[in-house]
């Protein structure tokens, strides 16, 4: 669409073990409410910030990150305007947070490496709400090639999902 975005980011390393950073996102963006009847339909505008801390400690082979993340959403449904019976705009405000801690036995030299991840938002909007814990373990077979085994579960739907694969990159 039309509209520029913006996005700062800051990030600084405190000693050898620990960086601390923090970022900001605004924006705008375009688009229609498809859950109203075509005739009704028209290309509105949702204006929406984000923002959050975030921090990384770093020890030996052992690696923990984490974020957290607040949202604020003026029409993330792109509602038309509110003459339209029963609708309107409705503000949605959304936080979230993910800690992701990964091990590397054998450094950055080392074939194998393993990874746990957790994924949690809460919103005003409930569909939104998620969260997720997972695991991962990966191989390396060659610099651009790995195999890798992943299984998450969702505590919110109550399901597992098994994932295996290989990634590569030429």
């Amino acid at each position: 669409d039309k509209y520029k975005n913006t996005m700062f980011r800051l990030s600084q390393d405190l000693g050898e073990h620990v960086r601390v950073g923090g970022f900001a996102y605004f924006g705008r963006e375009q688009g229609e409410n498809l859950d109203l009847p075509h005739q009704w339909r028209m290309v509105t505008t949702n204006d929406m910030w984000m923002a959050g801390p975030d921090v990384t400690l770093e020890l030996g082979n052992v690696q923990l990150n984490a974020q957290y993340v607040t949202r604020s959403d003026e029409n993330p449904s792109f509602y038309s305007p509110s003459w339209i019976a029963g609708t309107g705009p409705a503000k949605v405000k959304t936080n979230g947070a993910f800690g992701e801690l990964v091990i590397t036995p054998g450094g950055d030299a080392g074939k194998w490496y393993c990874a746990a991840l957790y994924n949690w938002v809460d919103s005003e909007q409930n569909s939104l709400d998620y969260e997720t814990i997972t695991g991962h373990v990966g191989y390396m077979l060659a610099r651009n090639f790995r195999v890798v085994g992943e299984v998450t579960h969702d505590t919110i739907a109550k399901t597992t999902k098994l994932s295996v694969g290989f990634v590569s990159a030429f």
